[in-house]
């Protein structure tokens, strides 16, 4: 029962939201559905969205981690995820990578200071 009224839930949410192209409609989706399953693999589901605890999405990001989810695809999903939860009405101000363990590496500033050493 858990999982479909969290299902329902999401579902009413997807059908509704009519921002974004096809692509991104699809990517919510698959998102959603994706932490809904993931919620019930760590055995973390609640009865309704707004009870998910912010030790909830620890254990969701350790999961990820467990599965080499790269960093770059978690940051995405948990930013649709909090949008999602927003438009519910969740208030999730305490739910940053850093505090959630998400810490994308830039190539980019690593080049730049193994450049800077050299001078």
């Amino acid at each position: 029962m858990q999982k479909k009224s969290l299902r329902q839930t999401a579902n009413h949410y997807i059908q509704n939201n009519r921002s974004g192209c096809l692509r991104d409609k699809k990517q919510r989706q698959y998102v959603i559905h994706k932490v809904i399953d993931d919620l019930f693999i760590i055995g973390h589901a609640p009865q309704i969205w707004e009870a998910l605890t912010n030790e909830d999405f620890h254990k969701l990001m350790r999961y990820w981690q467990r599965k080499k989810v790269k960093p770059a695809t978690m940051m995405k999903h948990m930013t649709i995820i909090r949008k999602f939860l927003m438009s519910l009405g969740y208030k999730v101000t305490s739910l940053k990578n850093k505090q959630l363990g998400i810490i994308k590496k830039s190539l980019h500033n690593e080049k730049y200071i193994s450049l800077k050493k050299s001078y």
